[in-house]
C-alpha cells in the first residue's frame, strides 16, 4: 500500500506557536476549502468503482480531505478503511489505518480511544517487523503523553523511536524526534539536556542544508539558552535564527523578535529588548496572533515597571488582560495580575494590591484544577482498563486450571476402562482354562471366587470414584460462585478505595487553598493594620499576628508541598551528587533560623546518581531546617555526610548538635506534625516531608542517635 497521503502530516512540536488568522491566510483557507469541496466530491464518485488496495487509499485520502472539515467524518472513513485492510489482510494498511485513527480521536480528546488505536498499531508493527512504521506509532505515543503533560512517559515513547530511525539508519528522519526530546527536557526545566538534543538535531539540518528547519532549532536553543540564563549562547543562537529566516516568513519573524526581547529584559539591556518587542508587537497585530500580541504587552508592561514608568505599565498591561480574556488564557492573566500587584505594591497602593494578588491566586488555582482534572480523568480511563485486562488474564487462568482438572479426569476415566478390560479378559481365559483341565477344577473354582471377590471390589471403586467425580463437579460449581462473588466483591471495594482516596486529595487540596485566601486576607489587613497604627502596644498586636499568619502560610505551603510529593511518581534521572547537595542546602540556607548555623558537607562519594533531583533536594533541605529549628546555642553546626552504602547504595548522614530527641519522643520522630520540643517554631512537617521523599526513591531513613549529637541515617538504594 502507498504511504503518499500519510506522510503530508508531519507532527512535530515546537516551543513557539503560530497563529494563521490573517485575512490574506484566511482568503486562502476559504480557496483550500472550496478546491477540498471539489476533490472530495471526485473521490466519493470513485468509491464505490474500486477495491481492494485501491479502495483503501481512496478511504483514507477521504478522511485526510475531512480532517480539517468535519472530525467524525474523518474518522468513520478512516474506519471503513481499517475494514477493508482487515478483509484482505493487509497488515502495512491497518497499521497506518489505526495510527491515522489514534491521531484523529486525540483531538477529539478521546484519550482513551487514541491510546487504544496506537497500541494496537504498535502491537501489530512489532509482530509483523516493520519498522517503518513502528517508529510512527513511538512518535504518536510520545505526542499522545506530551499533550496530557505526562512527559515521562512521553520522553520514554519519543526515545524509542529515535532508537528505531536509528535502526533503520536514516539520518534526516532522526531531526523530529531529536527536536521533540529536547522540548520534553524544556518543559522538565532540564535546559542542560535539552541544548543537547536540539544541538543534535541542528547538526542534521546542517548537514542536510535545511535552512527553514534551522530557524526553528535556533530559535528554540535560543530559548533554552535563556532559561538557563547563559545569556550570550542565548543571544547568538537568536541571532542566527534571524540571520537564516525568511523574511517574507512574518509569524516567526515575530516570535524571534519576541525571545530577542525576553532575552534582553533577563540581560537588563531594557532599550534593546523595548526595540524587539516593539517589532514582535506590530508583526503579530498585522498577523492576528492574539496569543503573542498579549505576550508581547505584557514583556513591555515589564520595562515599563523597571522603568517605574506605571502608567506607561499599565496600559500594556490593560491590553494584555483584554486579549487574554477573551483568549480565555488564565496562564497570561495569571502574569498580568501579579505584575499589577507589583506595580501597585511599589506604589504603596496596598489595597489594589492586595486586590491583584487575589485575583492572580484564583487564575493560578483555575489553571491548576483545569489541568488536573484532564490528567485524572485520562489516567483514570487507562488504570481503569489496565484492570479490566488483569481480570480477563485472572479469568483466562482459572478456565485453563479447569481445563487440566478435566484433562486428569478423562485420563482417570481411561485407565479405569482398561483396568475392566483387562479382568474381562482375564475372566474369559480362566474360564478356557477351566474347560480344557478338569483335573484342576478345584483350584479353578477357588481362584474363580477371588476374581469375582475382585470384581465386586472394583465394581465398588468404581461407584466410589462416580460419587467423587459428582462431590468434584458441586466442589467446581461452589468454587466458581464463590469466586464470582468475590471478584464482584473486590471491584466495589476498588472502586469506594478509589472514592475515597480521591476524596481525601480534594480535601487535603481544597483545604489547604481555601486556607490560603483567608490568610493572605489577614496578612493584608494586618499589614494595613501596621501601616495605620501609631500606638506600641497595638502594634506589638499587629507583630504577634502577622507571625502567627506567616507560621499558618507556611505549614499550609509545607502541607501541599507533602500532598504533591504524594501524588507524582518519582521521576528517575541521573543527577549530579555535588550539585544537588548544594542546592539543597542553598534552599535551607535561605531560612530565617539559618543564621549563625554552620552547616559542614563532606563528600565520600561525588559524581553522578540514578534519582528524582527534586526529591533528592527535599531531603537535604528538610533535613537541614529540622536541625536548624531544634539548635539551640550560638555553636550550632550541622554536618552532612555523602558516602556509599552497602550494597551499591548512596548513605546521607545528619548530625546535629541540637535540642536532641526525649525517650518518650523517639516513636513518634517520622510521625506527621511531630515536634520534638514545644518551644520550637517549625511546621512539624519537615522530617515528616523528608521521610516521604525518601520512600519515593525506595529508601530507609533512621533515627541512630537521639541525643548528644542527634544523628540521623537516610540510606537509597540503587534504582
Amino acid at each position: 500500500m502507498r504511504n503518499y497521503f500519510l506522510g503530508n502530516r508531519v507532527r512535530v512540536y515546537f516551543i513557539f506557536f503560530l497563529s494563521l488568522t490573517n485575512s490574506s491566510l484566511f482568503v486562502n483557507s476559504v480557496s483550500a476549502k472550496e478546491n477540498s469541496t471539489i476533490l472530495v466530491d471526485s473521490l466519493t464518485d470513485q468509491l464505490g468503482k474500486v477495491k481492494g488496495e485501491e479502495k483503501i487509499d481512496l478511504l483514507h485520502q477521504l478522511g485526510y480531505e475531512f480532517f480539517d472539515i468535519d472530525l467524525d467524518s474523518s474518522i468513520y472513513f478512516y474506519q471503513l478503511g481499517l475494514e477493508e485492510a482487515e478483509l484482505i489482510h493487509d497488515t502495512l494498511s491497518q497499521i497506518q489505518t489505526l495510527i491515522e485513527l489514534g491521531y484523529s480521536y486525540s483531538n477529539t480528546y478521546n484519550a482513551s480511544k487514541s491510546k487504544e488505536y496506537l497500541d494496537r498499531a504498535t502491537q501489530l508493527s512489532k509482530k509483523a517487523n516493520i519498522y517503518s512504521e513502528l517508529y510512527r506509532c513511538y512518535t504518536e505515543l510520545g505526542n499522545f503523553y506530551y499533550q496530557l503533560n505526562l512527559y515521562d512517559s512521553a520522553l520514554f515513547y519519543h526515545q524509542e523511536s529515535l532508537k528505531v530511525k536509528e535502526r533503520l539508519g536514516n539520518t534526516s528522519r532522526l531531526f523530529s524526534s531529536l527536536n521533540n526530546i529536547g522540548l520534553i527536557y524544556y518543559k522538565l526545566k532540564d535546559f542542560e539536556n535539552a541544548i543537547l538534543y536540539f544541538d543534535k538535531a541542528l547538526d542534521i539540518k546542517l548537514s542536510d542544508g535545511d535552512s527553514s528547519s534551522v530557524v526553528t532549532v535556533f530559535n528554540n536553543l535560543g530559548l533554552s539558552y535563556t532559561s538557563a540564563m547563559q545569556f550570550k549562547l542565548a543571544e547568538k543562537n537568536l541571532l542566527l535564527a534571524l540571520k537564516f529566516v525568511d523574511k517574507n516568513d512574518e509569524i516567526s519573524l515575530s516570535y524571534i523578535y519576541d525571545g530577542l526581547g525576553n532575552l534582553y529584559i533577563r540581560m537588563n539591556s531594557l532599550n534593546l529588548a523595548r526595540k524587539y518587542l516593539i517589532l514582535s508587537l506590530e508583526l503579530s497585530q498585522k498577523t492576528g496572533d492574539e496569543y503573542l500580541e498579549a505576550y508581547n504587552h505584557f514583556h513591555l508592561a515589564k520595562i515599563e515597571f523597571q522603568n517605574q514608568n506605571y502608567g506607561v505599565a499599565k496600559d500594556h498591561l490593560k491590553m494584555s488582560n483584554k486579549l487574554a480574556t477573551e483568549l480565555e488564557d488564565n496562564q497570561i492573566n495569571l502574569f498580568v495580575y501579579n505584575l499589577y500587584a507589583a506595580i501597585y505594591d511599589d506604589q504603596q497602593i496596598y489595597d489594589s494590591a492586595f486586590y491583584y494578588q487575589k485575583l492572580a491566586t484564583e487564575a493560578g488555582d483555575q489553571i491548576f484544577n483545569e489541568g488536573l482534572a484532564k490528567n485524572v480523568a485520562t489516567i483514570q480511563l487507562l488504570v481503569q482498563k489496565e484492570e479490566s485486562q488483569q481480570v480477563i488474564a485472572q479469568k483466562e487462568q482459572d478456565i485453563n486450571q479447569r481445563k487440566k482438572l478435566n484433562q486428569l479426569l478423562v485420563i482417570v476415566l481411561i485407565l479405569s476402562i482398561l483396568l475392566i478390560i483387562i479382568v474381562t479378559r482375564n475372566y474369559i481365559n480362566t474360564n478356557k482354562i477351566n474347560k480344557k483341565l478338569s483335573v484342576s477344577n478345584y483350584k479353578i473354582e477357588k481362584q474363580k471366587e477371588v476374581l469375582e471377590s475382585r470384581n465386586k471390589q472394583l465394581a465398588e471403586a468404581q461407584h466410589t470414584i462416580k460419587h467423587q467425580n459428582d462431590l468434584l463437579k458441586n466442589v467446581n460449581s461452589e468454587l466458581e460462585i464463590a469466586v464470582r462473588a468475590r471478584t464482584k466483591e473486590l471491584a466495589y471495594t476498588n472502586v469506594k478505595l478509589e472514592k475515597a482516596v480521591k476524596d481525601l486529595d480534594d480535601f487535603i487540596y481544597k483545604t489547604s487553598h481555601d486556607l490560603r485566601g483567608p490568610i493572605a486576607t489577614m496578612q493584608g489587613i494586618i499589614k494595613i493594620g501596621q501601616m495605620e497604627s501609631k500606638d506600641n502596644d497595638t502594634l506589638k498586636y499587629f507583630d504577634t499576628l502577622q507571625n502567627i499568619s506567616d507560621r499558618a502560610n507556611k505549614i499550609l505551603i509545607k502541607l501541599i508541598e507533602v500532598h504533591e510529593m504524594y501524588q507524582r511518581p518519582a521521576n528517575l534521572e541521573v543527577i549530579d551528587i555535588e550539585k544537588s547537595v548544594k542546592a539543597g542546602m542553598d534552599l535551607a540556607g535561605k531560612a530565617e533560623l539559618a543564621k549563625g548555623i554552620k552547616v559542614n558537607y563532606s563528600l565520600k562519594k561525588r559524581g553522578t546518581w540514578n534519582s528524582d533531583r527534586a526529591l533528592f533536594i527535599t531531603i537535604i533541605e528538610n533535613m537541614i531546617n529540622n536541625a536548624y529549628l531544634f539548635s539551640i546555642n550560638k555553636e550550632a553546626f550541622v554536618n552532612l555526610t555523602v558516602q556509599n552504602g552497602s550494597e551499591d547504595s548512596l548513605k546521607l548522614i545528619f548530625e546535629d548538635n541540637g535540642f536532641g530527641i526525649m525517650d518518650s519522643d523517639i516513636n513518634k520522630v517520622f510521625e506527621v506534625f511531630f515536634k520534638g520540643s514545644p518551644r520550637r517554631n517549625g511546621t512539624g512537617l519537615e522530617i515528616y516531608a523528608a521521610r516521604i521523599a525518601v520512600e519515593k526513591l525506595k529508601g530507609r531513613i533512621e533515627l541512630k542517635r537521639p541525643k548528644d549529637n542527634t544523628t540521623f541515617e537516610i540510606t537509597l538504594p540503587t534504582i
